[in-house]
């Protein structure tokens, strides 16, 4: 048994043709909408994914920063030495420009291969 609602006449359909309401297409496109907008702020170009990948490169930029100030202070440190301190001067050109001083003696070693 089918019972009449209100401003509807037994037999026919209550939303016209189709028995859509006039309203359900504009319902479908919002949600098609939304669920675009949710997927390209997951996996667009500015989405979950990239701000994970900023996130990593981030890391490993800091790590990057924090080896290089350590080389820096070690650096300067040396620097500091070479300035100041007559013993590494006298290292540092004895090793790199070979400098000796006068009455001192070099002995070189030359290796030779057996056959």
């Amino acid at each position: 048994m089918v019972f009449a609602t209100a401003g509807t006449m037994r037999g026919q359909k209550r939303f016209g043709v189709g028995g859509r309401s006039p309203y359900s297409s504009g319902v479908l496109i919002f949600i098609f909408a939304i669920v675009l907008l949710s997927l390209w702020c997951i996996a667009g170009p500015f989405g979950l994914a990239k701000l994970s990948r900023m996130k990593q490169r981030a890391g490993e930029l800091s790590r990057q920063n924090i080896a290089a100030i350590k080389r820096n202070t070690e650096k300067r440190a040396d620097l500091d030495a070479m300035e100041n301190d007559p013993k590494v001067q006298e290292e540092f050109i004895r090793r790199e420009l070979g400098w000796i001083r006068p009455g001192e003696i070099v002995y070189e070693f030359v290796e030779t291969r057996k056959k």
